[in-house]
């Protein structure tokens, strides 16, 4: 959504003014780096396949 569009809409939606201030997250790709987490905490990224066979999991034990 075009930057003009997002202010226009946030004069009556007040989500759409939180979105103007974040729009910034979604213009480009993530590029994220766990090094320091890794060695300070010990604790490392899931694996993709890992997380959301955990995810489905989750959800398949929630709705019962």
């Amino acid at each position: 959504m075009p930057r003009s569009a997002i202010t226009a809409t946030g004069l009556a939606v007040p989500m759409f003014r939180e979105l103007k201030e974040t729009r910034y997250q979604f213009a480009e790709p993530w590029t994220t780096y766990s090094t320091r987490t890794q060695t300070g905490l010990g604790v490392g990224p899931t694996p993709l396949d890992e997380g959301a066979a955990a995810t489905v999991a989750w959800w398949r034990a929630r709705s019962n």
